[in-house]
């Protein structure tokens, strides 16, 4: 559960690419995490081989055995909730062999995801049936800029729901309105852009609010106002909920699978309590946890605990720049000196022009030409300081 900030300074979007942009809050076990086991899935079918090769168990109102052995309880529920440490590989494979397990018990199910605001879900759409490719869906939801984590981590889900014709339906609440609740407040915002968000809002449990007053501690630093912090995710569960309830009216006859982050899915408190406010609905709460012994959890975080190895995927290349974003225009603010970028002679105030012939007018077309390289590997670059001509650049990546 983190507020994920655009930070500006003159006018400009400022955004890292030597770093892997935003991160989850720490978590118990994140430190143990850096240990995990690569796995190098590239596609589907390697997603599906690797959750095929794990020893997945469940853990369930005192009851351990395989993952199996979670599926009856999960298939009398109309609603199952699958959290996720948004960084952490392996939760989003349980979040797959979960979308499978109840797509083969039946097939009328739906995909709510935390990742895709409601406002851009027409380009989903789009997507899942064809009428576009995945580098112009990633940015005309403006994946990179609201959402910003690798990819990668999702991209398997995506594309079980693509291939079987899955309803993925976005649920978030569109990030310019919660980037305005997190400045100014609920009441900042104009009369006909609150009648854009649910009408019902109850922040009143008061262990919802210490869940998010422990989280918002964890950024000591930070100059957002803690009941800032606390509407906007307010905003945002309430949002999913309300989104999820409309589709499930809608479409009786399906099920769902809702993922998002184990502090919105998880915890009753999040989003399940809010869509049953809405609709009387079967539901079930599931998480992931570390196999290591010793791995603890936060009590209440679901009814069904996964426990699994730690696995991650291999880091993405990086050029070791800073980027300002601004007019279409794409221009280095500042060059990690160990970098690639650096030896092959990238400089701060260079605009890059193309990066692997793809033009670069955006943060999304930067990250789309690097999303599938690895450290390593070289890219041909080109960029143009204000006064010269462009120059192509080889430039391997750290």
């Amino acid at each position: 559960m983190v507020q994920k900030i655009v930070s500006t300074w003159g006018g400009y979007l400022l955004v890292a690419l030597f770093v892997a942009g935003c991160h989850s809050v720490p978590r118990a076990g994140d430190s143990d995490h850096a240990q995990s086991i690569v796995v190098n899935d590239r596609t589907l079918e390697d997603a599906l081989a690797t959750i095929d090769g794990l020893s997945l168990r469940v853990v369930s109102g005192g009851i351990e055995g395989p993952l199996d052995a979670a599926l009856p309880t999960l298939g009398e529920s109309r609603v199952v909730f699958v959290g996720e440490t948004h960084t952490h590989y392996e939760h989003h494979l349980v979040q797959l062999a979960l979308l499978r397990a109840l797509h083969e018990q039946n097939p009328r199910l739906a995909v709510g995801v935390e990742w895709f605001q409601q406002d851009l879900q027409q380009p989903l759409d789009d997507y899942m049936v064809g009428r576009i490719g995945e580098a112009e869906m990633l940015q005309k939801t403006e994946y990179y800029e609201r959402w910003r984590y690798d990819y990668r981590l999702y991209r398997p889900i995506v594309e079980y729901a693509k291939r079987h014709q899955l309803p993925l339906i976005a649920l978030n609440a569109p990030a310019d309105i919660t980037r305005k609740i997190s400045s100014g407040g609920l009441s900042s915002l104009a009369p006909e852009v609150r009648a854009r968000l649910p009408s019902q809002m109850d922040g009143s449990d008061p262990t919802y609010r210490q869940r998010v007053r422990a989280a918002y501690d964890l950024h000591p630093d930070s100059e957002q106002p803690f009941e800032n912090f606390l509407s906007v995710q307010l905003v945002w569960d309430e949002s999913m909920a309300e989104n999820a309830a409309k589709f499930l009216r809608a479409n009786p006859q399906h099920r769902m699978i809702v993922l998002a982050g184990t502090g919105h899915a998880g915890f009753r408190t999040g989003i399940p309590d809010r869509l049953l406010r809405r609709l009387p609905v079967s539901t079930v709460t599931v998480t992931t946890v570390n196999e290591k012994p010793g791995t603890a959890h936060e009590p209440g975080s679901a009814d069904v605990l996964v426990v699994s190895p730690s696995l991650s995927l291999p880091p993405s290349g990086k050029l070791g720049v800073m980027v300002n974003t601004r007019d279409q225009r794409v221009t280095v603010s500042g060059v990690l000196q160990e970098s690639g970028a650096y030896r092959a002679g990238i400089r701060k105030s260079d605009q890059i022009l193309k990066l692997e012939d793809q033009d670069v007018q955006s943060f999304s077309d930067l990250k789309l030409a690097l999303m599938d390289k690895r450290p390593g590997d070289t890219v041909v670059v080109v960029v143009q300081a204000q006064t010269s001509p462009p120059r192509q650049l080889d430039v391997v990546l750290h």
